[in-house]
């Protein structure tokens, strides 16, 4: 009996590999790759937005303005080519409004001018004088597309 159990398995086990053997085809079969192909997505362009708001408080602006701008601002002594000395000095604290884009400015300096001629013939005539006056200008601050400050100052007169 034992002998009998063992020998069907193996029948089985034999009958089944010849079948699986059998099955297998004699021809190969050699599929063709395909050719390689990306596509080439455009996208459209398309322009993007920051809104980045900056908010510097006009006293501080104008405590630096003030602190490094201060005593003599000009001086021309070209006397004997020009025939006049000329001196320029911060009178008091410069002003700053803000008005939208636009930053307007007063600057008070006091001028001291010393004119005169070389002498020629009667000799030479020399005056000075000595005054005070407000500087005022209005600047426009912009940003360009490469995001450089870009300003524009003009001359609202002298008061």
């Amino acid at each position: 009996m034992f002998k009998s159990l063992f020998i069907k398995p193996f029948y089985f086990l034999i009958l089944s590999l010849l079948l699986l053997s059998n099955c297998k085809s004699k021809k190969q079969i050699i599929a063709n790759k395909p050719s390689e192909f990306y596509n080439k997505a455009e996208f459209p362009k398309e322009i993007s937005y920051i809104n980045v708001p900056v908010t510097v408080p006009v006293s501080m602006i104008s405590k630096q303005i003030n602190q490094s701008i201060t005593g003599l601002l000009f001086e021309d002594n070209s006397f004997e080519k020009e025939h006049y000395h000329v001196k320029v000095w911060k009178n008091a604290p410069i002003v700053l409004v803000p008005n939208g884009r636009n930053l307007s400015f007063s600057a008070p300096v006091k001028v001291w001018l010393k004119a005169g001629t070389d002498g020629g013939i009667f000799g030479g005539i020399a005056k000075e004088t000595e005054f005070a006056m407000t500087l005022n200008y209005t600047t426009i601050l912009s940003v360009d597309p490469n995001w450089n400050v870009l300003s524009k100052t003009s001359s609202d007169g002298i008061t």
